[in-house]
């Protein structure tokens, strides 16, 4: 197996655990509470995101950057 395989491997598994919908995005954090922390976000906006399965594009560079900081797979601004 070649290095290349072996990076292509890894990628591959971190996206197969990536969360497929929004309420399973903020289901990644510990509570809703502390997603909201994280995002800079309202308590009541946090749970609506997740009822709502949508998070507003205003929030989604700080959704981004949280994710990123907790190591959570498959979130960026994807084309």
């Amino acid at each position: 197996m070649t290095l290349a395989f072996r990076s292509y491997d890894m990628y591959d598994y971190k996206m197969i655990n990536a969360p497929k919908t929004i309420a399973e995005l903020i289901g990644e954090w510990p509570t809703v509470r502390e997603f909201a922390s994280d995002i800079e976000c309202g308590l009541e906006a946090a749970f609506q995101m997740k009822k709502r399965n949508r998070i507003a594009p205003h929030h989604w560079a700080r959704v981004i950057s949280a994710a990123e900081a907790r190591r959570i797979a498959g979130v960026n601004y994807g084309c």
